[in-house]
């Protein structure tokens, strides 16, 4: 994956939590009978 030159943290920050959620469903959507709480 290749990451382009960030200028402001917003956009990292936004990146690295589009990859966490990403991640996260990836979790749920591989185990449906687990549940999940906010």
């Amino acid at each position: 994956m290749v990451i382009p030159k960030i200028g402001s943290k917003k956009q990292l920050i936004l990146a690295l939590l589009i990859v966490f959620i990403g991640s996260i469903l990836k979790l749920y959507l591989h185990s449906p009978n687990m549940i999940v709480c906010p």
